[in-house]
C-alpha cells in the first residue's frame, strides 16, 4: 500500500474514527460541562493520544484525566478508542480509572473489546489491544463484568477474538 492510494485510505480511516467520536456526543453539552484540556486544540491532543506523544500528555497533566473531547466523551476513553498502549498505559498511571463507565455507560474494557471488533488494517495499534486489556485489568478492571445489556465481556471479547486473562 503507499502512495497517494494509501494515504487517501488512511485519511478516510482518520475521519471515520473521528466520526465515530462525534456520533456518541450527546444532543447537548452545556458549556460548563465541557472541559476541553487541549485549550481548543482538539484535533492535535487526538494525534498525541493516537501516537504516544507522552510529552504532550504530560505538558497537560491532571487536566487531562478530568477534561473530555468536546461532544463529551472523557479523553480516557478516546485513547481506549484510539490510542497506543502507551498512551492507556499514561492514563492509568495518572489515575484514570480502569473501573468507572463513561455517560453511555461503557466500561474501558469494553471499549477495548468493541475496538478490536471494528478494527480494520489501518488500526496501528490493533496489535496494543490485549496489552491495554491487560493493563486495565491489572489496573483493576474487572474481567469478569457485565456491560449494559448483560452481556458478559468474556464472551465479548472471545467473539471478537481477544481473550481475557
Amino acid at each position: 500500500m503507499g502512495g497517494e492510494g494509501g494515504l487517501w485510505q488512511r485519511l478516510r480511516f482518520q475521519a471515520a474514527l473521528l466520526w465515530q467520536l462525534l456520533r456518541r456526543a450527546p444532543a447537548q453539552i452545556s458549556p460548563s460541562r465541557r472541559t476541553d484540556a487541549a485549550s481548543g486544540d482538539a484535533e492535535t491532543l487526538i494525534e498525541a493520544l493516537q501516537s504516544g506523544n507522552l510529552a504532550r500528555l504530560d505538558c497537560l497533566g491532571p487536566a487531562l484525566l478530568r477534561g473530555s473531547h468536546s461532544p463529551g466523551l472523557p479523553w480516557f476513553f478516546v485513547a481506549l478508542e484510539s490510542g497506543s498502549l502507551r498512551t492507556v498505559s499514561w492514563f492509568l498511571r495518572h489515575g484514570a480509572s480502569p473501573v468507572a463507565a463513561d455517560r453511555s455507560g461503557r466500561l474501558p474494557l469494553e471499549v477495548i473489546i468493541a475496538r478490536v471488533a471494528a478494527a480494520d488494517e489501518y488500526d496501528d495499534h490493533l496489535p496494543d489491544c490485549p496489552a491495554m486489556a491487560r493493563a486495565l485489568i491489572a489496573a483493576g478492571a474487572d474481567p469478569d463484568a457485565r456491560n449494559l445489556s448483560g452481556t458478559c465481556l468474556p464472551d465479548l471479547a472471545a467473539s471478537t477474538g481477544l481473550t481475557l486473562p
